[in-house]
């Protein structure tokens, strides 16, 4: 898409010389650009809920303001502008600036505006819509652990929050210290609830403080609710051991003919370590039976298991405990699949297209298809899609199944992520 030449708000005019200021030999004294700008209601992890005002700056120096001035307005009149106080080094060329107002003090809803401007009077604004504020659960931090990998990288795992309704993004961050406002290491928004933090991030017998956001959406600029948990305090040592899990769930699945189980999955790197592993206060997996080929599963009837609860997954492997949770949320009665709506299409290219009729629902649905060759049972499972159609290769299908008389379904989740 073409833009006129200054129009383009994410990267104008600023100076008025004819330059787009991304490609201005001569730009303004101060760069006036912003990083991030808005409102969000965040609760701690004591519970105490607070508004927030959060703007990020391109600045080379990021230690003052220097020459700029950043303020924010609102409705009925609102106007701060932020000060020294408010000032955090984010980044190299990144300016952090926020303000926070408590319960007694909220935000009223509505657009917030974000002005920077510069010694020279040029400017650049971005505005922000501060609606339906609520409090959002908060990670457990005594539901952490972390584990060193054989590359020297560190795997870090937590407890989901609960939810009816939403599907919940988590962001990890490290800091050097229980107060420190600038993490060391900050992961990205997404719906895992483990982080592996790259060899030499961490030094040995340095004490750190991890922290998990959670969030009510993927990026900043969709999110108006949020919340941080207490810190999870651990000192890296050489000796720390190596995690085996690759995944464990809990999750609500109504079948085909309606019918309802809880479905546990513990999947680890190599089963045959296993000498115990169960879901404490609740199941212990026959390591045999309960094994389909790769992982261990479980289907218990829903009254035997507790909504909104943690529950441990613990293994005994090699000598050495280890542990991981998960949550059962609430049962949401999502539709069946219309299998009438179902077809196959061989596309010609290798290839068959899989489709079906979506189903409707007020949150972000996820689909994938299973394949299963009617004589022998070997199955083929494709990955999490965001719609109603998928194209899989024949070879792929084969590789898993061989030849033969197929079956296929198609499978629906809130999530594409197994551990949400």
């Amino acid at each position: 898409q073409e833009v006129a030449l200054g129009t383009d708000p994410g990267n104008p005019d600023s100076d008025g010389d004819g330059f787009n200021d991304l490609a201005d030999t001569s730009p303004l004294t101060v760069n006036a650009n912003i990083f991030w700008a808005g409102v969000q209601h965040l609760t701690d992890s004591t519970g105490s809920e607070f508004d927030s005002l959060d703007l990020g700056i391109q600045k080379a120096d990021n230690t003052s303001l220097g020459g700029l001035t950043a303020t924010v307005t609102g409705p009925n009149g609102f106007s701060y502008t932020f000060t020294a106080a408010d000032l955090r080094s984010w980044a190299p060329g990144q300016v952090a600036l926020w303000k926070t107002y408590d319960s007694l003090n909220p935000l009223q809803t509505g657009t917030y505006t974000f002005t920077v401007t510069d010694s020279l009077g040029g400017s650049v604004s971005q505005a922000d819509l501060h609606v339906g504020p609520q409090a959002v659960a908060v990670v457990d931090n005594n539901l952490m652990h972390n584990y060193r990998r054989a590359d020297g990288s560190y795997l870090f795992n937590w407890a989901s929050v609960p939810s009816v309704d939403r599907t919940y993004y988590y962001r990890f961050r490290i800091y050097d210290s229980p107060t420190a406002e600038v993490p060391v290491y900050s992961g990205q928004r997404d719906l895992d609830t483990y982080e592996v933090v790259p060899a030499g991030v961490l030094t040995d017998g340095q004490t750190y403080y991890a922290r998990v956001e959670t969030y009510e959406a993927g990026t900043f600029d969709l999110v108006k609710n949020r919340s941080r948990s207490a810190a999870y305090t651990f000192t890296p040592q050489v000796g720390d051991p190596d995690s085996p899990f690759i995944k464990v769930q809990m999750v609500n699945v109504k079948k085909s003919d309606g019918s309802r189980v809880v479905k546990m999955v513990l999947d680890v790197q190599d089963e045959s370590l296993l000498t115990v592993a169960k879901v404490e206060t609740l199941y212990t997996f026959d390591l045999i039976n309960d094994f389909d080929g790769t992982k261990l599963v479980k289907e218990l009837d829903p009254t035997s298991v507790t909504t909104g609860q943690p529950y441990l997954f613990h293994i005994f492997a090699g000598g050495v405990d280890y542990y991981q949770f998960a949550s059962l949320t609430n049962v949401v009665d999502y539709q069946i699949p219309d299998s009438a709506t179902c077809q196959v299409e061989d596309i010609g290219n290798g290839s068959y297209r899989f489709s079906w009729a979506p189903i409707a629902q007020p949150v972000p649905l996820w689909y994938r298809v299973r394949v299963t060759n009617t004589s022998s049972g070997a199955t083929y499972t494709s990955s999490w899609v965001d719609q109603s159609s998928l194209d899989i290769p024949d070879t792929e299908m084969t590789a898993a199944l061989g030849t033969g008389s197929r079956s296929w379904q198609v499978q629906v989740a809130d999530s594409n992520d197994s551990s949400t």
